[in-house]
């Protein structure tokens, strides 16, 4: 295993595990992909008719996917604040925040009464809540990335900055399986009842674990150095703004075909195939398993062929294009009955969104310096999935129920985000190539 000689919080010297480094950063990680994604999945099973009960299935499930998103615009709120807090005083004390104030408000979800109980009042503390879980998510994000990147090896830094990718798989899954579990312990009446609660409760167990493991890093040589050269002064929005304004706009472009897929393949999917298709919730449940296990397989192997940056740029093209020609061929898949459904989010999962997911952060890293690195990451990929990711589900129900069905109205909109994307990358492309990161 190897060791590195870091600096901890009281100035002092220690040696500390780059094991551990990775270890603090994906447990943190999944223990906040898995009170986020927590929302989404029980926006598409439950939230439509107990937060915003309606004659339309449709219309309730629109509405529930719509509170889904607004999380997505608050951020980028978060990604200033956690990144400014990165930047200046440290990566470990923003993640150390970002943690905490993700478990206190996935905990609180599973406590509201819902609208018979309240009335209006439900959605909006509902709603309330799920900003907290964006403004949380805004800082952890790029600071897991960071942990474990700046922590790494010059030579290895795509492949451990990969690493920290497979915390949102396993989150996801986490939260499939406990949602699975405990509709298989109470039944599916208690479930939609009460017993959905049960899972954004346990989110707060794991919260002391990942501050304990996070506790134990130091902070990265990165920001060390970026500090004793007086370097984290200031502001680093600032200084984006006057120096790196164009890749931060690229930033949030290569992030737009990044993850609008993504959140099509599962959560709008989750709502869409129970509820318009009809297909049965464990069949959807058992594809995306298979899907997340496969991608979190395929993750580590995409960020060590992406140790060397032109290979890194090369992947996430490929990624890019394969998700927009695959689009109406997933659509197509998952309405000819189990196995096309497990084959349609399996590829979706493996290929174009792990290869793209797992080769970003190293991206982004690259082509911003230390001193306000977080801040541009953060951004970079939070105004993005603002603009694409939180709205997918929503975008993707609105443009079926406008056309009548056509699948290619999505895949449209796709291609549209692709090329936005592709055209960011080559903006950023010089940068990363040439950045002393790699």
């Amino acid at each position: 295993m190897a060791r590195l000689s870091v600096h901890n919080d009281s100035a002092s010297t220690s040696t500390v595990s780059l094991g551990r480094v990775v270890l603090a950063s994906l447990a943190g990680s999944v223990v906040e992909w898995y009170d986020y994604f927590l929302y989404g999945i029980a926006a598409g099973l439950v939230f439509g008719e107990l937060f915003f009960p309606s004659e339309d299935e449709l219309t309730s499930l629109m509405a529930s996917f719509a509170t889904f998103a607004v999380a997505f615009f608050f951020r980028p709120f978060g990604a200033a604040f956690f990144g400014s807090l990165g930047d200046r005083i440290g990566r470990k004390a923003a993640l150390m925040a970002t943690l905490t104030l993700m478990g206190l408000a996935t905990g609180l979800i599973g406590t509201l009464p819902d609208a018979a109980a309240i009335g209006v009042f439900a959605p909006a503390l509902l709603v309330f809540l799920r900003v907290l879980q964006g403004f949380a998510l805004g800082g952890e994000w790029s600071g897991a990335i960071l942990l474990a990147l700046e922590h790494a090896p010059g030579e290895r830094r795509a492949f451990y900055g990969s690493l920290p990718q497979i915390g949102p798989h396993l989150g996801f899954l986490l939260g499939l399986f406990v949602f699975e579990a405990v509709t298989a312990a109470f039944g599916e009446t208690a479930f939609r009842q009460w017993a959905w609660r049960i899972p954004f409760l346990l989110g707060i167990v794991g919260v002391p674990i990942g501050l304990w493991l996070r506790r134990g890093v130091g902070e990265t040589p990165d920001f060390l150095a970026a500090q004793s050269e007086g370097r984290t002064q200031g502001s680093p929005l600032r200084k984006i703004a006057s120096r790196d304004l164009g890749k931060l706009l690229a930033a949030v472009g290569i992030k737009l075909v990044e993850t609008a897929p993504y959140f099509l393949y599962t959560t709008f999917l989750i709502g869409y195939g129970t509820k318009v298709l009809g297909i049965p919730r464990s069949d959807l449940f058992g594809a995306l398993a298979l899907g997340t296990v496969a991608a979190i397989l395929v993750t580590p192997v995409y960020g060590k062929i992406a140790d060397r940056p032109k290979r890194a740029v090369a992947l996430f093209a490929v990624g890019a294009v394969i998700a927009v020609v695959y689009t109406p061929v997933f659509f197509t898949l998952v309405g000819k009955g189990t196995l096309g459904l497990y084959g349609a989010t399996l590829f979706g999962l493996v290929v174009p969104s792990a290869m793209m997911s797992a080769v970003i952060g190293t991206i982004y890293a690259r082509a911003f310096p230390a001193e306000y690195r977080y801040t541009g990451a953060s951004f970079g990929y939070h105004i993005g999935s603002a603009l694409a990711g939180g709205t997918m589900p929503y975008v993707a129900a609105y443009l079926l129920n406008i056309s009548g069905g056509s699948i290619w109205t999505v895949s449209l909109y796709l291609a549209v985000l692709g090329s936005l994307s592709l055209i960011s990358l080559l903006v950023l492309r010089r940068g990363v190539v040439e950045s002393a990161v790699s």
